[in-house]
């Protein structure tokens, strides 16, 4: 917590706010404005904070935490304390943001840092981040597999009387729309399987096929679902091949990119893949 800025102010104060040594001697740079060197006194240490705290109090979208902090009237000195109490979609660290004392997130009860729908990553950092999840973390879900494609033919007579049916595409998984969005996407069942036609339909007769089903999407940090080999046909034809086999489920995103750089103070639920 914040040093009082009148009254009585003692060295065991200091050390316990800045986490350093019970002598004055030890105090060089704990905190913005103190210098490295030189003379100091207790007096300098008035209203000094070894942290700052920036609340996320609605849901936003990709956003730039160090940014914020700054507009916030963080120094870029002091550790950085974010409270996240509001849904985040996609939350980035990277690689060459300055946090010189640290960064910690407190994610409260139920909030949500997710990703984008068909396997979108959580959160991704490249800076060390201390984080305290008493919420979830959640990769988008992946995409279903797309169905199985097959041509059909009239017993023989070969190539001419041939129908091509190709398989339904797999269903969007859980998650946000995309990077910029706040409206999420719950997952969807598999989009119909399609159908087309090609060389003479033999003896007038109307043919018809169908592909196999695409795979549901998968929610919150799940795989998508394996595309579906219920192919069907009718109008006198018969099997003669596949041409696509049915495709896996596409992965779920990653609750975190960039798990080295984490202390988990509290891991919470966290869904989906890491990396």
């Amino acid at each position: 917590m914040t040093l009082p800025s009148a009254g009585p102010l003692s060295i065991r104060d200091i050390a316990t706010e800045s986490g350093r040594a019970n002598n004055l001697g030890a105090f060089y740079s704990a905190f913005p404005g103190i210098p490295a060197s030189g003379s100091i006194s207790i007096s300098q240490f008035y209203g000094k904070s070894a942290t700052f705290t920036l609340n996320i109090v609605a849901a936003v979208a990709s956003p730039n935490i160090r940014q914020l902090a700054m507009n916030a009237g963080w120094d870029q000195s002091a550790k950085l304390i974010v409270n996240v109490n509001a849904d985040i979609n996609t939350l980035r660290l990277d690689a060459g943001l300055s946090f010189p004392q640290g960064v910690r997130l407190n994610i409260s009860a139920g909030v949500r840092v997710g990703g984008v729908r068909n396997g979108g990553t959580a959160l991704f950092t490249r800076v060390p981040v201390e984080i305290n999840n008493l919420g979830t973390i959640s990769g988008g879900g992946g995409a279903g597999g797309a169905g199985e494609s097959v041509y059909f033919e009239q017993a023989g007579q070969g190539s001419s009387s041939r129908v091509w049916c190709g398989g339904g595409t797999g269903g969007d998984g859980t998650g946000y729309v995309n990077t910029a969005s706040l409206a999420v996407t719950s997952s969807s069942g598999a989009v119909a399987t399609t159908y087309s036609y090609t060389g003479d339909v033999v003896g007038g007769t109307q043919a018809w096929g169908r592909g196999g089903t695409g795979g549901n999407g998968g929610g919150w940090g799940a795989n998508g679902s394996y595309g579906q080999s219920n192919t069907a046909f009718g109008g006198g034809y018969a099997n003669a091949g596949t041409w696509v086999v049915a495709q896996a489920g596409r992965t779920a995103g990653a609750y975190v990119d960039g798990n080295s750089f984490v202390t988990w103070l509290t891991p919470g639920v966290r869904m989906g893949t890491v990396a």
